[in-house]
């Protein structure tokens, strides 16, 4: 495998309780210390647009899971373009697909994402909104709310560009999503690290090595049946994404 730099810039799009965490840091690594790595962090977005908004230095206030996340995504959005106008090597964050940032710098960058089975990350939402404090209601009535049904659509979200998929258009956002996923030099999944790990070394020049993945903790919460059955009922749009992605490998 090559060394030195990225065959290409890249902007690593990513997708909340895929995984993300442990590749990014893996990512970090194929670029020199010579180059440049754009982090645009999650909780520092939410809290910068929590005092450009509200006044207030607060990281739940804004939060890409609320009615409030636009304001986060359009700051994430600046940042990613920012990064992308400055030549940027690799850039990494909870950045919504940009189709202005894909106007003007799509034929530099190659995009890269990793995604997960929706209904296990779906649970691993739940239980990441309630270690942050995001959420406190039970798993059943938490599967019944705003937030879970942001947390249904967050591939369809991403993919899309949209923070908020109206209720009837999740069909029209899957046929979005889709397309855009085409744009993708590297879609990975977390099943299947190794082929992530392969692809990217093809595309970039630089294998990847990841030495941990955040697996989840001993407290977590594990659903019944029942309530798998209504997760997939909430992911009819995101698991029919999913199979048609899969399929296309």
């Amino acid at each position: 495998m090559a060394s030195g730099s990225l065959t290409h810039p890249c902007f690593f799009m990513h997708v909340p309780k895929c995984g993300g965490t442990s590749v990014a840091e893996a990512l970090y690594a194929t670029v020199p210390i010579s180059e440049r790595v754009g982090v645009i962090d999650a909780n520092a977005t939410r809290r910068a647009t929590a005092i450009i908004e509200g006044g207030k230095n607060e990281k739940l206030l804004y939060h890409d899971d609320l009615a409030t996340g636009t304001s986060v995504f359009e700051l994430r959005e600046k940042l990613l373009l920012m990064h992308m106008a400055w030549g940027t090597q690799l850039i990494h964050g909870h950045v919504l697909f940009s189709d202005m940032a894909d106007r003007h710098f799509g034929s530099t960058y190659k995009y890269v994402t990793l995604l997960r089975d929706p209904v296990s990350r779906l649970v691993s939402n739940y239980n990441g909104s309630v270690a942050h404090g995001l959420t406190t209601v039970p798993f059943k009535e938490y599967l019944e709310t705003d937030i879970a049904r942001y947390h249904a659509l967050t591939a369809l979200r991403y993919f899309s560009g949209q923070h908020l998929i109206h209720p009837g258009s999740e069909g029209e956002a899957v046929e979005v999503a889709l397309d855009v996923a085409k744009k993708f030099a590297v879609i990975g999944y977390l099943d299947d690290l190794d082929k992530f790990c392969a692809d990217f070394g093809e595309v970039f020049g630089r294998k990847p090595r990841i030495f941990h993945y955040n697996k989840r903790s001993e407290g977590a919460y594990r659903p019944d049946d029942s309530e798998l059955a209504r997760c997939r009922q909430l992911l009819e749009p995101e698991i029919r994404f999913w199979d048609t992605l899969r399929s296309r490998d």
